[in-house]
């Protein structure tokens, strides 16, 4: 049995360029039919479905129409 090891953010993969599910703070990037791959969440969004669609925010962040942005604080 081979052991197929998935590429930076994939959680599974069927070959090594195509994952199949990323891991949280990840969204995949269809490529071609054969080449799927986990590209990295903008920062601050803890899950996405594209570099512009976040679903939640990392702490100390809030989403506003699909974008994360950092909270400020006022003294």
């Amino acid at each position: 049995m081979t052991v197929i090891e998935c590429k930076r953010g994939c959680e599974a993969c069927d070959e090594e360029y195509h994952c199949t599910k990323c891991n949280l703070g990840y969204w995949l990037r269809k490529y071609s039919s054969k080449v799927s791959l986990c590209e990295k969440c903008p920062t601050g969004c803890l899950e996405c479905s594209s570099p512009t669609q976040c679903s939640s925010c990392s702490k100390g962040y809030y989403l506003d129409n699909g974008m994360c942005y950092r909270l400020l604080l006022l003294l």
